[in-house]
């Protein structure tokens, strides 16, 4: 019994990184997923996105790396999993690491305009209009410039929707700050797009 214990005893070391990477798991899955629930339309601004593609991918694989290491390090993990559940784990858990590395900057750019954002117009390019409906997403317009798990638009009608052409200028409007908007209307504007941002009036 004190040599089962023993064996899946977790070093304080261990204990951080596992913090660490369970902290990444919320930023880049639980914090978009639960926005989206709520009804709510995260939309990165270009700008941001541009600014913190280097950090994102560093992130990201700083993340796989951390995950594929918990994976193996945290035997604890393994105690009631099976060996081809366990290989499969240690086998996906890089690829999941990097997505949520990758989404979380944006996370931390989301709760901030959830909590310190106020009314906010962003522009953005649409990219295409004319993809097929799927269970999450429906009648989705697409963006240019911003992270791919953020650039469909799912709430626009489809009166709406045939609005935009791909090229056009889009403007987001709804809570936020000039680092990403909480979008709850799409507009379309006769301009090209030039970055704008400002207070929605």
């Amino acid at each position: 019994m004190e040599e089962a214990e023993e064996q899946f005893a977790v070093s304080p070391y261990l204990k951080l990184m596992r913090g660490v990477w369970f902290t990444i798991l919320i930023l880049g899955t639980t914090v978009p997923g639960v926005n989206m629930l709520l009804n709510f339309h995260f939309l990165p601004s270009v700008e941001f996105s541009q600014n913190t593609f280097i950090l994102r991918i560093v992130l990201g694989l700083l993340s796989a790396a951390l995950s594929a290491w918990v994976m193996v390090a945290d035997k604890s993990i393994h105690r009631d999993t099976g060996e081809g559940k366990k290989i499969f784990l240690q086998l996906m858990s890089p690829f999941i690491g990097f997505l949520c590395g990758h989404t979380a900057i944006v996370s931390v750019a989301l709760l901030f305009s959830l909590i310190a954002g106020g009314p906010m117009e962003l522009e953005f390019t649409v990219a295409a209009t004319d993809q097929a409906s799927s269970r999450w997403c429906h009648l989705p317009v697409s963006l240019e410039g911003v992270p791919v798990i953020f650039q469909q638009v799912c709430f626009a009608s489809e009166e709406q929707r045939s609005s935009f052409t791909p090229g056009a200028c889009a403007v987001a409007i709804g809570r936020g700050i000039r680092f990403g908007v909480n979008a709850v209307h799409l507009r379309p504007m006769d301009w090209p797009c030039k970055g704008r941002t400002g207070s929605a009036t």
